[in-house]
């Protein structure tokens, strides 16, 4: 279905779904961004009558669809976080795609449930508010610590103003094997939190560069558990 087809049968949109638009924005103006894209196909959808729909979860189908059109070889990216349109992919300035479900390049039809993939395990949830502070780790680091007798480990300390689950939704296709949540702090104002946890383990000498991403420490649940009670008392 396209973007309208889904509007008018209540639907969201998927990566398989938003793919003929991206190669048509594309074609317009070579060098959006993931976010341009983004914010170009939310407005096609309101106007076509959908609901709102999550950003985040809009952003993270927009990376999918890139990456599967990359994988086709039909996009590329040829800067910081920009797009464009490979020369070689056949695709005429003013033709309209044809290369979606049918024929020689055909895509694989991913699963377009709007159900989010099997949430990681969280190991403790302390606090309420409607925002949070999360640290994950990835279990190979816990074990090469445990085979060492360390008691911290890289972890990556972030926050959300939705779920936990659908940030780390957004953020695990670009990790090596699936996170495991070791601690969610539930707060009301998260990003100052979030930068508390940050400066005192600068400070300690924890920060972590040798992981994908940043904000990276070398740390535990107990010491970010104890941070906490510091900070807003047993």
């Amino acid at each position: 279905m396209n973007l309208q087809e889904l509007a008018q049968n209540g639907g969201q949109p998927t990566a398989t779904s938003i793919l003929p638009r991206i190669v048509a924005l594309l074609e317009r103006t070579p060098g959006m961004t993931r976010k341009d894209l983004a914010k170009a196909i939310d407005q096609e959808w309101l106007e076509a009558g959908g609901p709102p729909v999550d950003e985040e979860l809009l952003l993270g189908r927009v990376k999918k669809a890139l990456s599967m059109l990359k994988q086709q070889g039909t996009t590329e990216n040829f800067q910081a976080h920009r797009w464009r349109l490979v020369p070689e992919s056949g695709i005429a300035q003013n033709e309209p795609p044809s290369l979606f479900e049918n024929g020689t390049n055909a895509l694989p039809i991913e699963d377009e449930s709007d159900e989010p993939a099997d949430e990681p395990p969280t190991e403790s949830v302390i606090g309420t508010g409607d925002q949070a502070v999360y640290a994950f780790y990835l279990p190979s680091y816990k074990e090469l610590a445990a085979s060492k007798r360390e008691a911290r480990w890289p972890m990556k300390i972030g926050l959300t103003t939705k779920s936990v689950a659908k940030r780390l939704d957004y953020i695990r296709t670009g990790l090596p094997e699936e996170p495991v949540i070791a601690v969610e702090f539930k707060v009301d104002d998260a990003a100052t939190l979030e930068k508390a946890f940050h400066s005192i383990l600068t400070l300690r000498g924890q920060q972590y560069d040798g992981a994908p991403g940043t904000e990276w420490y070398t740390t535990c649940a107990n010491e970010l558990v104890a941070i906490h009670k510091f900070i807003f008392g047993p």
